[in-house]
């Protein structure tokens, strides 16, 4: 759902307010973490405070999204920097330390729900890590998709490719924390 209203605002306010690119991506993403982190709450709301869980995801969302984007604009900058034609080697070494980038900075979004979770439950410090294993997993099939786009026509490529990314991103973003909150429930169960 989440990923459904950036899109849609994205698309809707760039079409009235094409020059506020920025403001608009960041409201985006708000929507985004916000929609992200009230449907992860539903499903927790017997065991945490919703309110702080959707602070704390939307927060470290966005702190994610901004450390990663930030990173990476600089990565690019310095490749383009180097005024010339990158060779396949720089593009994958300059890629590889985006999709680093990008991996790492889930480490913001953990953090900070941690920072919840810490209160409800003990023994749960691996939480911090657990988004940057859903982002690493999202580069992997960001990766894979890549690798197999050819199969896909192509005046429907970028379509196919942009929803299908998005639906498997939301699947990812989706089963691996729910994998992480059953361990930590059947360990608050077994500490009863």
């Amino acid at each position: 759902m989440g990923g459904i209203a950036s899109i849609f605002i994205e698309k809707t306010l760039l079409r009235s307010l094409p020059s506020n690119v920025l403001q608009v991506h960041l409201l985006s993403s708000a929507v985004f973490a916000v929609i992200f982190a009230a449907a992860q709450a539903i499903a927790l709301r017997h065991y945490l405070s919703v309110w702080l869980w959707i602070f704390a995801t939307s927060a470290g969302w966005l702190a994610a999204n901004s450390v990663s984007g930030a990173w990476i604009n600089h990565i690019s900058s310095i490749a383009t920097s180097l005024n010339k034609t990158l060779s396949f080697r720089e593009m994958v070494f300059f890629g590889a330390l985006s999709t680093i980038a990008y991996i790492l900075s889930g480490i913001w979004l953990g953090f900070l729900q941690w920072l919840v979770l810490r209160r409800y439950t003990t023994g749960a410090w691996w939480w911090s890590f657990l988004p940057s294993i859903s982002y690493c997993s999202v580069s992997i099939l960001v990766w894979l998709f890549s690798q197999v786009q050819f199969l896909i026509p192509e005046p429907n490529r970028p379509e196919i490719l942009y929803l299908s990314g998005q639906l498997f991103t939301a699947i990812i973003l989706g089963v691996i924390p729910a994998i992480g909150f059953c361990r930590l429930k059947i360990k608050f169960q077994r500490s009863k």
